[in-house]
Order: structure tokens, then C-alpha cells, then sequence
């Protein structure tokens, strides 16, 4: 039987490592290291010397230092123990407590016999409680041991063993299995079970067990000359036979062709045999890619030698796929190097870096299947990684360090690997080619070069300017520190040149990326290079650590960013350089080329030179004595203080305006904003002017300062010009409440001198209260910076006395529980919709909140709702009501005032925003938190605050995550204000639909006092798309449940309404409307149409609201449809000839089909028939025989056929007609 190991042990059946022990009882002597090759006192015709020297070879057993075996010395069972132990390599525990009595924790068997007791391989004495390691081994003791270790199993046949009732009762049944196997035989069939066993015995005994527990078969053919003139055989088990070349035969399995073997050599240890074959001087002895067959002894296998491939037939890796574990081979010689290919299957077991073989030369091994079964990359030189750009059409370089590289002639270089042409692929092969390329640069390359050192092959790749910073792997993506994000699913990603998964990706990594190249699928490269220090010096255009300097500006104008406070990477400059450098130690995050990338660390905000100003009298231009351009412009600054400042026009280096999500800098010396022409103005400085037609039309000559209406950009000549502010639209007063755009920001250099100007144009009065639980006003962001400038003491808004000037941050402002009302202040906003000032006009308090909830569950008691559980910002929460007025239904989304506390519900608001009707969502951002509906873009406040509404139970509603929203399903947005793009809300409605023209709202319509719209009706089934049931599609499976879309106008109804279903004035179906389905706007309606009379019907809908009904569907909005199921009929022919005779063939209905499937053979017959007529006719050209019949089929418009036949009666003069079977 093949041996089966334990399940706790492993045997290592041709390399054991145990060695037998000798000693002189009771003292234990250590064993030589090393096995001993042969044995002094072993002679080669001693009876046990095989088997001796066998186990000797394999490293089974040792000798004694002195070079002897002891073959009759016997051997002890502690012995025995340690030989276990080594031979089926069992774990031993050194500190191992004693397992038996007559042992201790210190003696030196306690760890072995320990293991073979866990093992089971040996028992204690005494009922298992002696050990006696000192005490021989009796011959049935080890027959027990060995047929336990070995697994081996009873044969049920009786083997003769004369002695066997000398035996202890506990050993017979493994002496006699023993005896099964051939392990032990004895010429007189005795066994002797009581004697011991010496060491010569108990070597032929483990012997025979090894060849038992594993025979030995042919496990492996090998050649080991190029020509197969010398083979290896290797077997699973030592060959125990004699072995002669005439023991052997090797031929063709095909064509059975011997090949003549010369000579064997067998290995000492017979795991091996090494054959040489007769020469063949014009052919190799074994062909690669031909099966063999070997014969040797009573053995034979086949076997197939591998196809081979190298540097000598230019073998290289031009293609790689890991997802299929294939490689694609070019190979061929000198004059052509990619002559030939082969695409290769490389098995799961073999470490293949799919990136790092490509393009490399290899030395491969494969079979005829075309499977991998060596390989070995060719190196000549280390590959580098690194940005590069093409100097010449033979040299390369690259950027960071300007190492130069020489091409080789036959280079082939490829950009951006099957990206496509439209995306940038280049393959130019050859110096020539190359030389298209010069010039360019590459963000990332793979340079492999020849045996001469020349760069024979290269990879080069465009990567995106914003790579991602790793903050975190989610499944196939990788979200960034700024929520940027990259769905790496289908990417090839690199890191060190190796191939890697995105489960190696890390926390920050740095990942650059081409989604455009293989096909599509992408390239990603993770590379960390980065310096950490902190900033010693910041100059205007980079700064230094460790005496490196960093630009902010790279050599290709991409401008390095840096991670803000709110986790945002921003543009990098001076200012935020020397934040950077007050905050502390710094990270630079760089790429291949050597240019900064980004820059994370703590900020510290310095001493700004800005100075926004709630503006006292406005923007004041005035002469000096020479006529220039002055102004002084006087203000409350942030620190409630008044400032004045007084300074020339021309001394401004800069003016900025803000006005929406744009920011215009007008700088001087600098091209004029927005101008792209070949040839662009440039600002020489600013100007007031009293009047502005266009860019050539203006004018500056102003007499007094009154006329000074405009600041304009000029350039030196004063021959063009734009506006950079009115100021008498920025500073113009509201007409109905005093209120003013009085913001400026005046900002200095370092010396105090006024250098900047920077107008905001975004503000508008405050339309919705806002309090300290508010996170937007009107829609735009509220920040803790945001100022606070409260005016409600001033008795003139536009120049107010200092003192009735209260400044504060809406930070401070929120821990003072100070709310702000409506259309009582101005928000200003930047170009990124966060709020930077307020103007508050009046001070009130409102402690109350409004929120969206989607409710799930409303309790009525007496008529009135008491209790409401709703969704809200992303969690369940239950409100008591305390207003009997107040009225909400299960099912929809409605904006609810909430007590302070957060408790109860103390009204349901009536300002719900938006976005307008349900929307099809196009696009899902989640590391950004936005949505996009319909085309446009919203920021989600609460991140839990999607909710699935899809199920038709509202108490299985639940708050979901952005994640679980899918382009293509229709949502419904909740806004936080009238057109904003910030959103409270989603609610998921349905999934993967794209209703067009819903109406949005949360479903709680009153209706109209207008008539009920009628509703439309249209199918939505396959079988009746047409508008025809036919006989194959009219079954009781297929009518019985026909759904139509009732498409109604959801703005005059409200949930409870109802639609009525008629078939030709039938009543079919009611349909009790839903919220969701007044959020839908349309409502599905199931008819059973089986049982129906062919015939034509028409389905028409009534919506009926309180006690108004609509009329029913007219013509262009109800449903027409037809059931036919019968097949048209032909009336029988009469009165025809068969000789060039015409007669008519009359239907029962209009045909819309007619196929003739056989003309006739001797009259030659054939059929005309006219589409959608009732009449076809029969032409007897030739004239028909008596008999002759031709065949055809009718279709009607329904789809209904049917075949008939006409046949020629001869004595009747007449076709008869009659339906074919």
C-alpha cells in the first residue's frame, strides 16, 4: 500500500535526517553529525550491507566516530525514541515535563520519548507509565512501532507466522501485518517475537518498510546535454535493483524508433540513474517537444523534453498579461531579433513579476501545451526606473540627475503602452524613429539594456500632474488625503519596478497614474520619495531645507500644492510657505523628475498683511498737487479698531476681484486677465476714469473726484484698457434699506505700504435665519473665521461712528447661542462658497431648527399626529407633536421645526428647497461627498443623510451611505437652500430608472383648484409593445397580468387619491396613490386581460382628488389594442383552366404575408399575391397535370399564418384548396 502519513507528522521519506544511536547501556553516546558513507566493520558481503549502506546514503542512519557500524549490537529503546523523532521529523520540546515516571524533566530522552508518545508511535511499560529507554527492543515491540508509524493496514490474508502465539496478544495482529507486506520473512517462518533486535535487523527492517510505504516509480526524465545526448532519470524512491544499459529501452511513443543507449549509471543512493545515448552526430538523441517512452526494468513512463529559448535566439518578454499568467516571447536572430513569437501560460506556482519580465531577455523552458516550466531573466545591467528625456536619436537622459544613456541601433521605445494613438502611444523602434522624440520628456521609464551596456528597450510614461496621496484602501479604491479618489480595479500597478496589488498599497503611498494606458485599464506607478525637515529659509519662488531649495513651479509649470487644515492640497506659494514654516517639521512629497509635488505639515498662520474693512464713507479718490491718483480709503478692521489708509493709485502692484466661483488678478507688469492672443496687452498701472465704452473708449480725465467712477487696468500707453471695479455699482446703496456692499480688503507689504486691493463682489441679504446649530447661510459655508460685523447701533449703515461697530467670528458667535434672522444682515462669500463676512443689521434669537427628515412612521391619536419617526441627517429619531394642526404622512421628505432640546416637533416648515423634480443621478463622488443629478453638482452635508426609500414598507427604510447610490437611480435632493449646491438630503426612490420630467417636492401637494389633468396610459409588456396579441402571444401566462404605466400630473393630487383603470369602459383596477408614487409622478397599474373576445380595446384612467374626477384618457393619451388569434382563411378556387389561365384566390382578411413553399413542378405554377389585399392569384404557364399541387402561406397582420395547398382536378376543371397538415 503507498504510504499515508498522520495527519501531526510529516516523514520525509528520501532525505530523513535521524540517525540510529548506539550506546553502551545505560550510558548514551551523541551521534556524529555527518552520515557516514560506508562502515569499516560492514563488508560487501555481509548479509545486511545494502540495506546498510542504502540508509547510510539516504542519511537514515549513522555510524559510530570511529568510522564502525556495530551491526550486532542491540539496540535500546530510548534509541529507537530519538531515531523516530529525527526520522518523521516530529517537534520537540526541549523543556518538555517528564511523560513517564521512570524519567525526568532533565533526563536526556524526557523531549523524545515525549514526541513519540504524542505521536502514538511509542508506548510506556507498565501501563503506559515506564519508559525504560535503557531496556532493549524486542523484535514484536518494533513490529508494533513500525506498523504504527508506517500507517500500515491489515490485508485480512494469513501470512504463516509458525511462532505467532509466542507473541504478546498486544503485538500479534502487527507481527502477522508485518508478515503481509514481506517486511519480515524468515526461511523457517518463524518470527521469534521475544528476542531483540540488533542493529543490522532493525536497518533491513526499515527498510523494507520504506520501499513498502513508497514504491519506487519513474518521477522525472531530465536531459542534461543540449543535444539529449545525456539523460537523468530520477526515481520517487531508491532504486533497490541491479540496473544495465540492457535493462533499458528509450523510443518514440509515436513512431516507436529506438534510441540506442551506451551506457547507466546508477547513483549511490538510487534516487537517481544517469543514461548516455549513442551519438547521432546529425540529429540531437532526444528531440525537444517528442514524447518518449523509457522502459527501465519493470518500470516505464513518458516523457516530453521541453522546447528551450535564450539569449542566443533573442528571446524577449514583449508582452505581458498577470490576469491570464501569460507572457508573449519574440525570439529570432541577429538580422531580425522579433522574427517569431509565442505567447506561454506560466503556472500559478512559479514567482513570476509579470512587470519585471517585460521586456527583458529570458532564458525560458516550455512545453508542447505552451506551459512555462523554467525560466530565468536575462540581467546585463541593473533596469532603472526614473523620468527621462530624449537628447538625441541616440542618447537618453535622465532629469533628476542628467545620467546619460546610449541607444542601442535596433532600440525600441514605446510611450504610454497601448494607450492608443489619440492618447499619446508612441512605438518608434530604431535610432531613426527615435529621433521623432527628441526633446521629449517622460514622467516615468523602464530602461533595459543590451550585453554592450546600450539601452535596448524602453517604457515611458505621461502620468497625471495630481497624483494621489494614499490616506486609505477601500476595496478597489484608494482615497487620497484631499478625498480625491482612484478606482484601481483593472490598473497595472508598479512599485520598484515589480508588478504589485492594491492590497499592497499603503497609507502614503504616493500613486501616480495613466488611465489611459493598456487599453484603458490603466497604469499605476507607487513611488516615496521624500524629504521631512523643517523650512530654514523661503524665498518668493521657493524655499530651502537642509540647504536644498524646492521650487514651487516646476520646469513644466505644474505647481507644486500643499495639505491645508481642511484637508484640501491647495496651490503652493510664498504665504503658505512661511505658514508651512511656522507650523514645524515638513514632508516633501517628490516625483521621478525630482520636482515637488506636495507638501504636508501643520500651518501656523503669520502676521497677514490683509486687512478687510467694514468700510466707513466708502472708497474716497482724490488729487494731490501734481493731479495724481490718490485714495484714501478709512474702515473697521477685525479687531474693531479704525483704520485709514492714504496712498497713491500707481503704488498698487495688484487689484483682485470676486465675483461668483471666479477670481480676476489684475497685475501689473503682468498680461491682462484672461487674454490668450499671440500677442497680449500687459498692465502698466491703475487709473480712475469718469466714463467706460470699451477697451479703446474711455476716459481719465476727471475734474473732480466725484466723476471718478471706475478703476481701470491700463497699459503703458494708455490704448487699452479694462474695468477692474465700478465703484459706483460696488459701493451703491439699496434703495429700500440702507444696506451697502461696504467690504474691502486692503492688503500691505511687509514695509506697510499699500500694495493690494481685493473687492468682493459676492453678497446678497441674508434670506434665511441662521443660528449656531447652522452650518450655511443661504446655502454658502459658515466658518468659525468667519467675521461678524454687527451694525445694528449705527444710525448710518454706509459711515458708521466706529463705536456702533461690534466685531466678532461666527465661532464665537455660535458659543454665545446668538442667532441671526432673516433679511436682517449681508453674507459675503468667496469663490468657493465659504461665507468670509456678515453684516448684521439686528441681533434676534430663535433657538428652534429646521431639519429634513424622511418620515418612516407617523402615530395618530384621535385624528391628530402625535408622534412622528423619521430619518434624519443620517440616523432614526422619534419626535413627540405639539400641534394638532400639524399634519405629516408616512413616505415623505418634509423639513420640520424642532424644539432646542430636539424632542418635538413644533411646526412643519413651508421653505423646502429642491433640486427641481426627482432627478437620474449621472455621477457619484464619494471621497468628494457630492452628487450629481440631472447634470448638476451637490455637496452633501451630512454623510449619512442618504436614504433608501426603494422598499415598499416605509419602516424598512433606512439611512444609507453616497456609496450605495448608483448612476442611473432616481433620488430626490433636499437643499439647503433655494438653488444651492450644498445638499441636506438624498432620498434613494428607485434604482437604475430615468424618469423624465418628474416633478420634485416631498409628495404633499394639496392639488389644484384647477380641473384634474387627465392621466396618460401606456404598456409596459413585451407581448402587447405592438399593440396586438396574436395567438402565439395570447396565453393565460402572458395576459393575465399586463402592467400599464398611469402617467398623472402628481401636482394636483395628494397620497390617498385615486386612479381608475377601464377597459372599454370596464372598470379593471383602482390604484390608491403613495407618497412615492406622487414623487414618481407615474403609478403602475396591473390588468388580467384573459378571457377577452378578439376584437379591438381601448384602456383609458380617471384620477379622482376629494370629489373631482378627472375625465377620462382622450384619444392621443389612452391605449389601443387588438386581440387576434385566428388565422386567416382562403376560399376554395373554381371555374380556372391550367393552361396559361389566371383565377383569383380570395382571404377572409387582409393578408399581410404571402410565401409560396412549392411552385409546382411540370405546369410550371406559380403564385402572385399583392400585400394587405384580400386576393391573390394562381398563373398556369405550361399548363398543370391532373394531380399537380402547389403549396403556400398566408400571414395576417396580426402574425396569425396558416399553409395551404391548391391542387389541379383535371375532370372538375378546377383548383381545389384545403389547409396542408
Amino acid at each position: 500500500m503507498a504510504y499515508q502519513p498522520k495527519s501531526y507528522r510529516k516523514f520525509l521519506a528520501t532525505s530523513l535526517s535521524a540517525a540510529v544511536v548506539a550506546s553502551a547501556a545505560p550510558a548514551v553516546v551523541q551521534q556524529d553529525a555527518q552520515a557516514a558513507e560506508s562502515f569499516t566493520d560492514v563488508s560487501n558481503d555481509y548479509w545486511a550491507s545494502e540495506e546498510i549502506q542504502r540508509l547510510s546514503d539516504q542519511g537514515v542512519i549513522n555510524g559510530y566516530p570511529d568510522g564502525t557500524y556495530a551491526p550486532g549490537a542491540e539496540i535500546k529503546r530510548g534509541q529507537v525514541a530519538e531515531l523516530l523523532v529525527r526520522a518523521f521529523d516530529l517537534e520537540v520540546d526541549e523543556n518538555a515535563s517528564a511523560p513517564f515516571e521512570d524519567l525526568t524533566d532533565d533526563s536526556y530522552y524526557t523531549p523524545y520519548a515525549a514526541a513519540v508518545k504524542e505521536a502514538g508511535l511509542i508506548k510506556g511499560r507498565e501501563d503506559n507509565t515506564v519508559f525504560a529507554g535503557g531496556m532493549d527492543l524486542s523484535r514484536q515491540q518494533m513490529a508494533t512501532i513500525l506498523v504504527r508509524a508506517f500507517d500500515l493496514e491489515d490485508k485480512g490474508e494469513d501470512p504463516g507466522v509458525v511462532d505467532i502465539d509466542e507473541a504478546n496478544a498486544s503485538h500479534k495482529e502487527n507481527i502477522e501485518i508485518l508478515a503481509q507486506y514481506g517486511i519480515t520473512n524468515t526461511a523457517d517462518g518463524k518470527f521469534r517475537p521475544g528476542e531483540t533486535v540488533n542493529r543490522a535487523q532493525f536497518a533491513v527492517f526499515l527498510d523494507r518498510a520504506l520501499e513498502v510505504a513508497e514504491p519506487t516509480e519513474i518521477a522525472g526524465v531530465s536531459a542534461l546535454t543540449e543535444d539529449g545526448h545525456v539523460l537523468q532519470v530520477d526515481f520517487t524512491s531508491p532504486y533497490r535493483e541491479e540496473l544495465d544499459r540492457s535493462d533499458i529501452r528509450i523510443f518514440e511513443s509515436a513512431s516507436l524508433e529506438r534510441v540506442g543507449v551506451e551506457s547507466v549509471e546508477l547513483a549511490s543512493d538510487g534516487m537517481s540513474a544517469e543514461i548516455v545515448l549513442y551519438d547521432d552526430e546529425d540529429n540531437y538523441e532526444i528531440e525537444r517537444l517528442t514524447e518518449y517512452t523509457i522502459q527501465l526494468g519493470d518500470l516505464e513512463d513518458t516523457f516530453v523534453r521541453p522546447a528551450y529559448l535564450d539569449d542566443d535566439d533573442y528571446a524577449r518578454v514583449t508582452e505581458v498579461d498577470s490576469e491570464e499568467r501569460e507572457i508573449e516571447v519574440t525570439y529570432g536572430d541577429s538580422d531580425n531579433p522579433e522574427a517569431e513569437s509565442v505567447t506561454l501560460d506560466v503556472p500559478e506556482d512559479f514567482e513570476l513579476n509579470f512587470q519585471e519580465a517585460l521586456g527583458q531577455e529570458i532564458r525560458v523552458w516550455f512545453d508542447s501545451d505552451d506551459v512555462v516550466q523554467d525560466f530565468e531573466l536575462i540581467t546585463h545591467e541593473d533596469v532603472v526606473y526614473d523620468a527621462i528625456e530624449v537628447n538625441k536619436d541616440d542618447e537618453i537622459e535622465t532629469v533628476d540627475e542628467g545620467t546619460k544613456y546610449d541607444l542601442a541601433e535596433d532600440v525600441v521605445f514605446i510611450v504610454n503602452d497601448e494607450a492608443g494613438s489619440d492618447d499619446g502611444e508612441v512605438v518608434a523602434e530604431g535610432q531613426d524613429e527615435v529621433a521623432d522624440l527628441i526633446d521629449e520628456e517622460y514622467d516615468y521609464a523602464k530602461i533595459i539594456f543590451d550585453d554592450n551596456g546600450d539601452v535596448a528597450r524602453v517604457y515611458a510614461y505621461d502620468l497625471e500632474e495630481d497624483p494621489v496621496l494614499v490616506e486609505e484602501v477601500d476595496g478597489n479604491y484608494i482615497l487620497g488625503q484631499d478625498d480625491n479618489e482612484l478606482d484601481l480595479e483593472d490598473y497595472i500597478i508598479v512599485k520598484d519596478g515589480k508588478q504589485i496589488s492594491i492590497d499592497d498599497i499603503e497609507e502614503g503611498d504616493l500613486v501616480f497614474f495613466n488611465e489611459d494606458a493598456y487599453d484603458g485599464d490603466g497604469f499605476a506607478v507607487v513611488y516615496n520619495n521624500t524629504v521631512t525637515g523643517e523650512i530654514e529659509n523661503v524665498f518668493e519662488d521657493s524655499f530651502e531645507i537642509d540647504g536644498e531649495r524646492y521650487d514651487y513651479v516646476s520646469d513644466d509649470e505644474v505647481r507644486a500644492k500643499y495639505l491645508d487644515e481642511d484637508g484640501d492640497f491647495e496651490d503652493l506659494d510664498e504665504d503658505e510657505a512661511q505658514e508651512l514654516q511656522a507650523g514645524g517639521e515638513v514632508t516633501l512629497y517628490l516625483n521621478h523628475k525630482g520636482d515637488l509635488v506636495y507638501v504636508t505639515g501643520n500651518t501656523e498662520e503669520v502676521a497677514s498683511n490683509d486687512n478687510h474693512l467694514y468700510l466707513q464713507d466708502g472708497v474716497t479718490p482724490y488729487f494731490d498737487n501734481l493731479d495724481n491718483d490718490r485714495v484714501e480709503i478709512e474702515g473697521v478692521n477685525a479687531d474693531g479698531d479704525s483704520s485709514l489708509y492714504d496712498f497713491a493709485l500707481s503704488q498698487l502692484d495688484e487689484i483682485t476681484v470676486i465675483d461668483g466661483d471666479s477670481e480676476t488678478e489684475f497685475r501689473v507688469n503682468r498680461d491682462f486677465p484672461g487674454d490668450d492672443s499671440d500677442d497680449p496687452e500687459e498692465v502698466d498701472e491703475f487709473v480712475f476714469a469718469k466714463s467706460f465704452t470699451d477697451n479703446e473708449t474711455f476716459d481719465t480725465d476727471i475734474d473732480n473726484r466725484e466723476n471718478a467712477s471706475f478703476i481701470l487696468a491700463v497699459n503703458d500707453d494708455e490704448s487699452y484698457a479694462e474695468v477692474v471695479v465700478d465703484l459706483d455699482e460696488y459701493l451703491e446703496e439699496n434703495e429700500d434699506n440702507d444696506r451697502v456692499r461696504n467690504i474691502l480688503n486692503v492688503i500691505e507689504d511687509d514695509d506697510g505700504n499699500v500694495t493690494e486691493l481685493e473687492f468682493n463682489q459676492n453678497s446678497q441679504v441674508l434670506e434665511s435665519a441662521i443660528d449656531e446649530d447652522d452650518s450655511f447661510a443661504d446655502g454658502y459655508r459658515l466658518q468659525d473665521s468667519t467675521v461678524v460685523y454687527d451694525v445694528s447701533d449705527a444710525d448710518d449703515y454706509s459711515d458708521p461712528d466706529t463705536d456702533d461697530v461690534d466685531v466678532t467670528t461666527w465661532g464665537e458667535l455660535k458659543e454665545d447661542g446668538v442667532d441671526i434672522g432673516a433679511e436682517e444682515a449681508v453674507i459675503y462669500y468667496d469663490e468657493d462658497g465659504n461665507v468670509t463676512h456678515i453684516v448684521a443689521y439686528e441681533d434676534t434669537v430663535a433657538n428652534e431648527e429646521d431639519v429634513y427628515a424622511l418620515i418612516t412612521d407617523v402615530a395618530v391619536s384621535d385624528g391628530d399626529v402625535v408622534r412622528i419617526t423619521a430619518l434624519v441627517e443620517g440616523e432614526e429619531v422619534t419626535y413627540d407633536v405639539s400641534d394638532s394642526d400639524i399634519n405629516v404622512e408616512e413616505g415623505t421628505l418634509d423639513r420640520l421645526t424642532i424644539n432646542e432640546a430636539g424632542t418635538v416637533v413644533t411646526d412643519v416648515a413651508t421653505d423646502e428647497y429642491y433640486h427641481e423634480g426627482n432627478g437620474i443621478v449621472t455621477d457619484v463622488s464619494v471621497s468628494n461627498n457630492e452628487i450629481e443629478v440631472d447634470g448638476e453638482t451637490y455637496e452633501l452635508e451630512f454623510t449619512d443623510a442618504v436614504y433608501d426609500a426603494t422598499d415598499s414598507d416605509e419602516d424598512d427604510w433606512s439611512a444609507e451611505s453616497l456609496r450605495d447610490i448608483e448612476v442611473g437611480d432616481e433620488v430626490s435632493v433636499a437643499l439647503t437652500a433655494d438653488n444651492s449646491r450644498f445638499a441636506e438630503a438624498v432620498v434613494l426612490w428607485e434604482e437604475d430608472v430615468a424618469n423624465e420630467g418628474d416633478d420634485s417636492g416631498s409628495g404633499d401637494d394639496n392639488g389644484s383648484e384647477e380641473s384634474l389633468t387627465a392621466p396618460t396610459v401606456s404598456v409596459s409588456d413585451d407581448n402587447l409593445e405592438d399593440g396586438v396579441f396574436d395567438a402565439e402571444e395570447y396565453t393565460e401566462a402572458n395576459a393575465e397580468a399586463v402592467d400599464f404605466v398611469i402617467d398623472f400630473e402628481e401636482s394636483e393630487v395628494e397620497a390617498g387619491d385615486t386612479i381608475t383603470v377601464t377597459v372599454d369602459g370596464f372598470e379593471f383596477a383602482t390604484e390608491e396613490l403613495a407618497s412615492s408614487d406622487l414623487l414618481r409622478g407615474t403609478v403602475t397599474s396591473t390588468l388580467d386581460l384573459y378571457g377577452l373576445d378578439d376584437g379591438e380595446y381601448t384602456v383609458k384612467a380617471t384620477v379622482t382628488s376629494g370629489d373631482e374626477t378627472s375625465d377620462a384618457t382622450g384619444d392621443d393619451n389612452d391605449f389601443d389594442f387588438e386581440i387576434d388569434t385566428e388565422a386567416p382563411t382562403v376560399s376554395e378556387a373554381a371555374d380556372g383552366t391550367n393552361d396559361n389561365t389566371t383565377f383569383d384566390v380570395e382571404f377572409s382578411e387582409n393578408a399581410s404575408g404571402v410565401a409560396v413553399v412549392d411552385e409546382g413542378t411540370g405546369a410550371g405554377v406559380t403564385f402572385d399575391a399583392s400585400v394587405n389585399a384580400q386576393a391573390a392569384t394562381l398563373n398556369t404557364e405550361d399548363g398543370a397535370n391532373d394531380g399537380e399541387t402547389i403549396e403556400f402561406t398566408v400571414t395576417d397582420e396580426a402574425g396569425n399564418e396558416v399553409t395551404y395547398t391548391a391542387t389541379w382536378n383535371e375532370t372538375d376543371s378546377t383548383w381545389g384548396l384545403a389547409i396542408a397538415e
